[in-house]
This record gives structure tokens, C-alpha cells and sequence, in this order.
């Protein structure tokens, strides 16, 4: 549940940049505040559901490990979205960024609504 609630609030945010970037600076700083906030969240739970499950000696092994991953997995995440910027510009990024978390958000309410029942 607590990772739906960061994607839909970066989705928000992500729709509403364009729409608000060339009227106030301020909103617009107040938009990346909060996918700051949405994007670092969930990094965080998942360092600390890393902590959760293993050893205690094996601490900053495991934080390593999931620093390296994540890192990774960001990094080839990247490619595809200099392909999207190159052939449609930044609009085109906006738009393959809405389709990404849209999915998320949809994967996430399923499985909150599955793991209910």
C-alpha cells in the first residue's frame, strides 16, 4: 500500500511539471520536493526490508549488495529513456514516464487488492 501511495504522488507530480513549470517557480520546486520524497521512499523501505531479513554482521554486506543492483538496474533503466528523448524530445519523455508509473501504480493496486484477500 505505502508503494502505491508514492507512485500515484509521483504520477501527479509528473502530469502536473509541464503544466506548471513555465507559470511558477515555486510550485515547480514544491513538484520536485515531493518526487524527491516519492522516489527516495521506497529506495529507503527497501534498504531497511534488507536490513530486516538477514544478519546483523551481515549488514553492510546486504547494503552493498542492494546498493549495487539498484544502482545497476537505474543505470539500464536510463537507456531506454535517452532512446525515447532523442526521437521525441522531452515530451516524449513526460509521456513514457506517465505510461511507466501508470503501470506501476496498476501492478501495485492489484497486488495490495490480492494480498487482502
Amino acid at each position: 500500500m505505502t508503494g502505491l501511495i508514492f507512485a500515484l504522488a509521483l504520477c501527479i507530480c509528473i502530469v502536473l511539471v509541464p503544466l506548471v513549470q513555465d507559470t511558477s517557480y515555486t510550485l515547480t520546486a514544491i513538484l520536485f520536493t515531493i518526487m524527491g520524497f516519492a522516489l527516495y521512499g521506497p529506495h529507503m523501505l527497501f534498504a531497511v526490508g534488507c536490513l530486516d531479513v538477514t544478519h546483523k554482521d551481515a549488514a553492510g554486506s546486504i547494503t552493498g549488495f542492494r546498493g549495487l543492483f539498484s544502482y545497476v538496474g537505474a543505470a539500464m533503466a536510463g537507456v531506454p529513456v535517452i532512446m525515447v528523448k532523442n526521437s521525441w524530445a522531452w515530451s516524449g519523455v513526460y509521456i513514457y514516464a506517465v505510461i511507466a508509473i501508470l503501470l506501476t501504480t496498476l501492478s501495485l493496486a492489484l497486488l495490495s487488492k490480492l494480498h487482502r484477500l
